[in-house]
């Protein structure tokens, strides 16, 4: 953290860490590089004369050089009439070959989502109702978990249920990030200083991400319901039976994707964007196979190896494994094992559910007139 530079001794010139900056990592949009968050920084006024002659000081004492790779501009924008706050990032990216590659990261939330005396009492409401359902939920999980011992976890669908338990815990947690952060900081900012909530507007991020994957897991433990109608029964009975069939060709196919992806990376990677890296090949592949294909940039790049790689890929997954993949689920589908499958409508699970509702009721009244019998006698 020495000073360096050629007027040593002013704070611009002085190395800061990501934690001091208050900066997590930054991806590059343009060139796809990460940076640290760590570097020079600095602070200009808001007017428009001083910000034009601290720019001018900075440029003639050569603050950006040729070792710089990336500027980065941030301001905090916010509207009292919508109650909106947006964090902006403008990033310079300077490559070796020279020039500069402008591009811009926005993160905005309302007011609500950061402050708690910003939230609506129907918001808290429905959220403290989550909290509470969801806590009795993971409770009576535990009480499960704790009487039947580790056969609990043979049960996919409770792993399923535990996986959705620990994302939500995840969430709650950076829910209460921001109000601690926003809390400590201050709100709203001074007119005349910059304050960063990077570290606020980031959990607001991560908890829509994580919430995202909460609501998905939620949505997928409706099919552990459901699975007792006849025609969810078929469905996972052919799944089951087409499953050990179905397997070797996957990792067929994964391997024959990864080997495409390696080909197209090493043919085109320095031509074709999308082919920058093995995994970008990969998702582009995918693409192809939706319709999405870049023939026409292939055939430019290289007319031999292009129009043979596209054909050799489309070729492998469309005429050989989406074949296999039918053929194995029409064989399990025509078995004999479904026909073991009970036929149980959306009606007759109604009538069970009613009917073992009733034998409760029925069995309880039956124990509380021998109750009442025995007390009299």
């Amino acid at each position: 953290s020495a000073p360096v530079g050629e007027l040593p001794g002013l704070p611009i010139w002085r190395w800061r860490t990501a934690s001091e900056l208050d900066e997590g990592w930054i991806v590059g949009k343009a060139s796809g590089a990460y940076y640290a968050g760590s570097g020079f920084n600095f602070s200009m006024p808001t007017e428009r004369v001083a910000a034009e002659e601290m720019l001018r000081f900075h440029r003639d004492n050569n603050w950006i050089d040729l070792q710089t790779r990336a500027v980065f501009v941030d301001f905090v924008s916010y509207n009292p009439n919508v109650r909106l706050l947006t964090l902006a990032k403008v990033i310079f990216e300077l490559p070796p070959t020279g020039g500069a590659i402008p591009s811009i990261t926005l993160r905005t939330s309302p007011l609500r989502m950061i402050l708690p005396s910003e939230s609506s009492t129907a918001m808290l409401a429905a959220e403290i109702t989550l909290i509470v359902l969801t806590a009795s939920y993971m409770i009576i999980d535990l009480h499960t978990a704790y009487r039947r011992g580790l056969t609990f976890l043979t049960d996919p669908w409770r792993l399923l249920d535990a996986t959705n338990y620990l994302a939500y815990i995840v969430a709650f947690s950076l829910r209460l990030q921001p109000f601690y952060i926003m809390s400590a900081r201050g709100f709203p900012p001074p007119p005349d200083a910059f304050v960063n909530y990077e570290s606020a507007m980031w959990a607001v991020v991560q908890w829509k991400n994580v919430i995202a994957l909460v609501a998905l897991l939620s949505w997928i433990r409706l099919l552990k319901g459901i699975r007792l109608l006849r025609f969810m029964q078929i469905v996972t009975t052919t799944l089951g039976r087409a499953f050990l069939q179905v397997l070797p060709f996957c990792l067929v196919f994964v391997l024959l994707l990864w080997a495409f992806a390696i080909a197209h990376r090493l043919a085109f990677g320095d031509l074709v964007y999308s082919f920058r890296s093995v995994l970008m090949s990969m998702f582009t592949l995918q693409r192809v196979l939706l319709g999405a294909d870049d023939f026409a940039v292939l055939w430019d790049a290289n007319r031999l190896l292009g129009p043979l790689f596209y054909l050799g890929w489309t070729l492998a997954s469309y005429l050989i494994l989406a074949n296999i993949f039918a053929a194995v689920l029409v064989e399990a589908m025509g078995s004999d094992a479904l026909k073991s499958v009970p036929r149980v409508g959306a009606i007759d699970t109604a009538k069970g559910y009613y009917d073992r509702w009733a034998d409760r009721r029925a069995s309880a009244a039956e124990e509380a007139r021998l109750a009442e019998q025995r007390r009299l006698e």
